[in-house]
């Protein structure tokens, strides 16, 4: 039998904790959390789990959450997946780029990775304004994939040029996690 995992997105108001909740019916299930992420945007929390277990635990893990989304009033979507299989050679890298705040900047940084058969496997940004010159500002990580088969000094190279081009500061450096 196929290895599944359950993924779940959690949307819950800010009042309440959910993902400490949240964590307390992972442990009670005995449910292996393989990656998790937590967000506050504007007035609510992002929960995003990865979880691991046999059938039995993943549907338990499933109803105790919808349960939970129910009782809180809390949008949530479970969706099982299959562990995806590398068959080829990835190098993981982080990115971090700042600039004068441009609603372009995902569409290009994603672009540039996109044409050099790079997978990126998360972005985060956020907004800010500069202390002393009050301009706005974005700042952008993130983590890619690029095929061990690549250039990896053209890579490089393009991507500074490309950064240099569209007024970016960025930094592209293997990934030491």
């Amino acid at each position: 039998m196929t290895q599944q995992n359950l993924v779940a997105c959690i949307v819950a108001p800010i009042d309440r904790y959910c993902f400490t909740d949240v964590a307390q019916a992972l442990d009670m299930a005995q449910c292996e959390i393989l990656s998790s992420n937590m967000n506050t945007l504007d007035d609510r929390h992002v929960v995003t789990l990865c979880l691991k277990g046999n059938w039995g635990v993943l549907v338990k893990t499933e109803s105790a959450l919808k349960r939970m989304a129910k009782a809180n009033q809390w949008e949530m979507i479970c969706q099982r997946t299959e562990p995806k299989e590398n068959d080829r050679a990835l190098l993981p890298y982080t990115v971090s780029c700042m600039s004068i705040d441009k609603a372009d900047i995902p569409k290009h940084l994603g672009g540039f990775f996109t044409k050099r058969a790079c997978h990126l496997l998360s972005y985060n940004s956020s907004r800010y304004q500069s202390t002393h010159s009050r301009i706005h500002m974005q700042s952008v990580n993130a983590r890619v994939l690029i095929p061990a088969e690549s250039s990896l000094g053209t890579l490089r190279e393009d991507f500074y040029s490309f950064c240099d081009d569209h007024n970016y500061e960025a930094v592209l450096d293997p990934d030491r996690n």
